[in-house]
């Protein structure tokens, strides 16, 4: 009796979250999609602006209490350090709540040199429709999402050094 009571109120439940016609649904960023045009400030220098005409870009919205973000965070020098001469900017956007003092913390102890900004109001995660920490998106310069890593990138960055590579190779293809 009890299964039955549960069930009928899961499928109750359900029919009045149910969206109807005309009303938003959530969906997140699809790959080849136009991203929305961002701009954070950044730690120790003036903002950043993520859209159509900017480098190709590696945005990873974190937190410091997050601790696959935190895990990350080499990697994410990694790719910086290995990348950034053949074109890709690497930005960390801290969700966290308060002051800059904790990130900046954290970010001086894990000697990141790549753009880190603070947006404690979180509106990144509602421009690029992020579903939580850590995620990752790859931006092309013409402003198309080319990637979206929901949760922690693989060990060693691989999935996100391959999504670069390819990246990278087409850029380099459409020059020529």
């Amino acid at each position: 009796m009890k299964d039955a009571i549960r069930l009928v109120w899961w499928v109750w439940w359900l029919a009045g979250c149910r969206q109807r016609a005309g009303d938003r649904v959530f969906r997140p960023l699809q790959v080849g999609v136009a991203v929305p045009v961002y701009a954070v400030r950044v730690l120790d220098r003036d903002s950043i602006r993520i859209k159509a005409g900017e480098p190709l870009t590696l945005v990873n919205i974190w937190a410091t209490w997050c601790i696959p973000c935190r895990k990350e965070f080499p990697d994410l020098e990694r790719l910086h350090r290995d990348y950034d001469s053949k074109g890709l900017r690497v930005v960390a956007v801290s969700v966290d709540q308060g002051g800059d003092q904790e990130v900046r913390s954290f970010v001086s102890g894990q000697g990141a040199t790549f753009a880190v900004g603070r947006d404690p109001e979180k509106e990144i995660e509602r421009a690029f429709r992020s579903v939580g920490v850590p995620e990752t998106f790859l931006i092309g310069p013409d402003g198309i999402l080319l990637w979206r890593k929901i949760g922690a990138l693989s060990a060693g960055g691989t999935d996100a050094r391959a999504e670069v590579d390819a990246a990278l190779g087409r850029q380099t293809a459409a020059s020529h």
